[in-house]
């Protein structure tokens, strides 16, 4: 647009702006999928008898087992993104009169760019478990009940285990950026030109990743547990007898593995700045030029070995007792015994961390000189760099601590009435 007054002076300015966007999203995933399954048994029996003598007997059992899993797979979820965003601007402006023409432009660029992905592994778990269960009773007796014995066993016994794995999970992002501006005004008058530039740009660039390593477990137990119990009597109940056992016995383990971890997260910057001067008159033209650079770059990284380890423990418990009496005497004893053993092996392959940190710089100046003697060109430079690499590290462990332990009791008593 040009606007004119009265007087012959004019001006013109101009701009032109553009800014664009986009972004795209995605999620995947696997599904699920489960497959459960059960199995029940039962049995029974009962049976009793007499004979023409007055004894009778009488039995039974019952058994009963469950058995069963649930395999069960969840599918890994994976989710990414991306964004990106670009916009410019330019501007001009000129001012003309009696004095001469002022020209002044100014333009920037900026864009930029993000994406990063996070996503899990497949899980994958199948619990299963067994169980069991006896009972069985017997007993007799005579004709009119002076003697009578009985008998009693069950049996129990559950295994369950639910292996597990992991599959882990990940993550990674990167964003880089840049910029740019420029800025030129220029004079031109009778005394002849002068104008004055400046110009700057920045990029940098943001990197991240990070992984999960799988986890794999295996836990599983199992309990055993039996007992008996049989009791007599004579002669209308003045001799009695009673005796009982138990044992149980428990296992626990659970090996597992965990893959470790890595991962790391660099950032790398560079700018520029330019400046350039020019005056130009009827003797001379002199050109003076200022540029200066910088770049730099910080990164990370680190990562975590294995860890392996497999807890197991065992408790086994055994109990009697046994008691008898009679017209004039009692007596009774009992006895435990109780032992557990405990391990725990492990090892760790450590770990190592890192960095890498640099830097560089660099400045130059130059001034031009014509005239009618000919050219004269001075520079001067300066650079400067470093650079830091700090690295650490561990190289892990093993160990295997393991122990038991055993209690025993034994008690017995006796009364009379004598």
């Amino acid at each position: 647009m040009t606007r004119t007054d009265d007087r012959g002076r004019s001006t013109t300015d101009s701009r032109t702006s553009k800014h664009a966007s986009k972004g795209s999203y995605g999620l995947s995933t696997k599904g699920i999928t489960l497959d459960p399954s059960a199995i029940t048994r039962s049995a029974s029996t009962k049976s009793s008898s007499r004979d023409d003598s007055g004894r009778s007997a009488a039995s039974s059992s019952d058994a009963t087992s469950v058995r069963g899993s649930s395999p069960v797979k969840v599918g890994g979820i994976t989710l990414t993104g991306t964004s990106e965003r670009a916009a410019s601007d330019s501007r001009t402006s000129t001012r003309t009169d009696e004095k001469g023409t002022r020209t002044s432009e100014r333009s920037s660029e900026s864009a930029s760019k993000t994406g990063g992905t996070i996503g899990t592994r497949d899980i994958t778990a199948n619990p299963a478990g067994a169980l069991t269960d006896r009972r069985s009773t017997t007993s007799s007796s005579d004709r009119i009940g002076d003697r009578g014995a009985s008998r009693s066993t069950s049996e129990t016994a559950g295994d369950l285990s639910a292996p597990v794995k992991i599959g882990g999970a990940f993550a990674d992002v990167t964003d880089e950026r840049a910029d740019k501006n420029a800025r030129t005004e220029t004079v031109t008058d009778e005394n002849g030109t002068r104008s004055q530039t400046e110009r700057n740009a920045t990029a940098s660039r943001t990197q991240g990743g990070l992984d999960v390593g799988s986890i794999a477990a295996d836990p599983a137990g199992s309990l055993r547990d039996a007992r008996t119990g049989s009791s007599s009597s004579d002669h209308l109940g003045d001799e009695d007898a009673n005796t009982s056992s138990s044992r149980s016995a428990l296992g626990l383990t659970a090996p597992v593995r965990a893959e470790g971890v890595s991962g790391g997260v660099s950032r790398e910057d560079a700018s520029a700045r330019e400046r350039e001067s020019l005056v130009r008159d009827e003797d001379r033209t002199v050109r003076r030029t200022e540029s200066q650079q910088s770049a730099s770059r910080e990164a990370f990284a680190g990562r975590s070995g294995a860890f392996t380890g497999a807890p197991a423990l065992g408790l086994t418990d055994a109990r009697s007792a046994s008691s008898a009496s009679d017209r004039f005497d009692d007596a009774s004893t009992s006895a435990s015994d109780t032992r557990g053993t405990y391990a725990f092996p492990s090892s760790y392959d450590g770990f190592a961390f890192g960095g890498d940190f640099a830097r560089a710089d660099a400045r130059q100046v130059s001034e031009q000189v014509s005239d009618d003697f000919g050219t004269t060109t001075r520079t001067q430079t300066d650079e400067s760099s470093q650079r830091t690499t700090p690295a650490y590290s561990f190289d892990g462990f093993r160990s295997a601590p393991s122990g038991d332990f055993s209690v025993q009791r034994t008690l017995a008593g006796m009364t009379s009435d004598f």
